[in-house]
């Protein structure tokens, strides 16, 4: 093969030689009878940095992902801090089934008992009821919490007539 390889050289260095401008051509075929190759781009440095990149992209994501709430305006009840807050008060409320939300209890008042409760909306709002069904609402006590006061609605029930 080495025996080819040198005659075949031979040969081209006769051609270019005898006047053909066929220079670049023997040059191309001595790199590729050495192994070398020129054809290829070379390494460059951004190459190498690839695992570097893709962690920036995705932290970078993560940051604006968190930061978003803070840049935009949004209401500060449906975006909850990563940090604890206690720039929000907290207040006792409780939960009302019918409505499924928690309602502020006035200082002072304890919470309705399911029965006022239940009692109140068939009077006022009797379409409320008719949504619900009675047999999983709780028949005991209503929960009693202290929430965010962005959380808690003011009250519907009338403390003052019915829960006396």
């Amino acid at each position: 093969m080495v025996r080819k390889n040198k005659d075949f050289l031979q040969l081209l260095h006769d051609i270019w030689a005898f006047g053909g401008s066929n220079r670049s051509f023997l040059e191309r075929y001595e790199r590729y009878a050495k192994g070398e190759r020129n054809d290829l781009p070379r390494d460059h440095l951004y190459t190498n940095l690839w695992p570097l990149t893709v962690a920036l992209v995705l932290g970078g994501t993560f940051y604006l992902c968190v930061k978003a709430p803070e840049w935009f305006d949004s209401d500060p009840h449906y975006c909850d801090p990563m940090h604890n807050d206690k720039s929000v008060p907290l207040v006792r409320a409780f939960h009302d089934p019918v409505r499924d939300r928690w309602e502020r209890l006035p200082e002072g008042r304890e919470a309705p008992t399911p029965r006022q409760l239940y009692a109140y909306y068939q009077k006022v709002k009797p379409e409320l009821l008719e949504d619900v069904d009675i047999r999983f609402l709780p028949k005991v006590n209503l929960t009693v919490l202290n929430v965010p006061k962005t959380n808690a609605a003011k009250p519907t029930f009338p403390f003052g007539i019915m829960a006396g």
